[in-house]
């Protein structure tokens, strides 16, 4: 089973779950003074403490923060009764969960835990990331564990005897087929000279610029009579320069608009004129076109299944809660 952010889709995680950076579930805390840690929220088989919600809130503010975008006053007010809520319902699922569920739960987060830290350099960087969100290891290690886990209860609960019909999908695909179209697709050779220096964002001189874009006009016949643009790029002016030449694969909307427009226009084989755009001189040639296509059928099944269901999760979902929350009789002892 995929991780919730695939399977849940954003509508179902923001009713249910933080996503990992705003999922901020502390074990429960014995409340020796009521004073210090009074309770926030309570209901059968659990409670939540100030301190709890304190540092789900602080932890929240510190991801903003790391993002640039800090909180307002009003959207503080509005979060902390976000995060209870979602605290709450985390609880009650957890509460839920059997032993192969919470086991099942530990085997995704571990999964997934090895698949983000393999993003970093390091282990050290990995952490490093996480404490910009205002969370150690173990804390974000503990957050996952418990997300998956009541991924799990939710899909138990709510997909058990759900078959979708074979028609029920093929509908969903011809219905949706823009969801399924690849747009053109291009294997490209793409040559790029900064017009200005990476480090102090300087412009180089008009001479220079001049200079440049004469030897790249040289370039691009080269080009054209077959030369490799990675060869080409390596001369000692382009060099200089600190140009970069390289193959890749360019889809069509997933680029700046000056260049797709003049790689798009082009026949297999052909190269742009010199296009100076953002700063930098770009000479870019259409190795091989892959038009747009709908995937087939059988390639999207499965995805479309996983789809079906969420919307068949998502349509029971608001009274699953409902009762579930009626159930645990609780008590919001949170001060307006």
């Amino acid at each position: 089973m995929n991780w919730p952010f695939k399977i849940l889709g954003k509508a179902l995680l923001g009713v249910i779950l933080l996503s990992w950076c705003h999922s901020i579930i502390a074990a429960v805390v014995p409340i020796d003074d009521f004073f210090k840690d009074m309770i926030v929220a309570r209901g059968k088989g659990f409670e939540i403490s100030r301190s709890e919600l304190d540092k789900a809130i602080i932890t929240t503010k510190a991801n903003r923060a790391g993002q640039g975008i800090p909180l307002s006053r009003q959207e503080l007010v509005t979060m902390e009764s976000q995060i209870l809520d979602k605290m709450i319902t985390t609880r009650l699922l957890l509460l839920k969960s059997t032993e192969k569920q919470q086991k099942r739960g530990e085997q995704q987060a571990a999964a997934l835990l090895s698949k983000m830290a393999a993003q970093h350099p390091t282990r050290e960087a990995f952490e490093q990331a996480l404490m910009v969100t205002g969370m150690s290891l173990p804390y974000f290690e503990e957050q996952i564990k418990e997300q998956s886990t009541v991924k799990i209860v939710i899909d138990d609960d709510l997909k058990q005897g759900y078959l979708i019909p074979d028609a029920a999908a093929r509908q969903y695909y011809q219905e949706n087929q823009a969801s399924f179209t690849i747009p053109d697709r291009a294997r490209v050779a793409h040559l790029v000279i900064p017009l200005a220096d990476t480090t102090s964002g300087k412009t180089v001189s008009e001479d220079l610029r001049k200079s440049l874009i004469q030897e790249v006009a040289i370039i691009r016949n080269q080009l054209v009579a077959g030369k490799s643009l990675e060869r080409l790029a390596e001369t000692p002016t382009m060099k200089a320069a600190q140009a970069v030449g390289r193959e890749f694969m360019m889809a069509r909307g997933t680029g700046a608009n000056k260049l797709e427009e003049a790689l798009f226009a082009l026949d297999e084989g052909g190269v742009t004129q010199v296009i100076e755009h953002a700063k930098s001189l770009h000479l870019i040639q259409l190795i091989e076109l892959f038009p747009s296509m709908i995937q087939p059928y059988e390639e999207v099944a499965s995805s479309i299944r996983e789809q079906l269901e969420l919307q068949h999760v998502e349509s029971l979902l608001p009274t699953y809660l409902a009762d579930l929350k009626k159930e645990a009789n609780i008590e919001i002892l949170l001060n307006p």
